[in-house]
């Protein structure tokens, strides 16, 4: 029905303020409760990188849907690839020594 830029633009566009917003309510919970310093250098970037991986979440989720024959095939393949891929190898299987 409409071209992939429009949709893709639409899709996006439409995405950003809730990212935002959840990502905003999420380091507020987080960051403050962990115990982590509140001077603006440092927890400004960790604000700025934790809303950068709302965007890339939703982005790899995007895609996983885009490639997949159906929706029960995209909600088997995504865990799978955002647990198993992105957050096994981001450092937590890394031996302590």
């Amino acid at each position: 029905m409409y071209s992939w830029l429009a949709f893709l633009t639409t899709q996006i566009v439409a995405e950003i303020p809730y990212l935002i917003l959840y990502g905003t309510l999420y380091f507020a919970c987080w960051n403050f409760t962990a115990g982590l310093p509140a001077k603006a250098s440092i927890s400004g970037q960790v604000f700025f990188l934790m809303i950068l991986y709302e965007f890339l979440y939703t982005a790899i989720g995007q895609a996983i849907a885009t490639i997949s024959p159906n929706d029960f095939f995209a909600s088997r393949l995504n865990p799978v690839i955002i647990g198993a891929c992105l957050i096994n190898f981001a450092g937590v299987l890394v031996p302590y020594t």
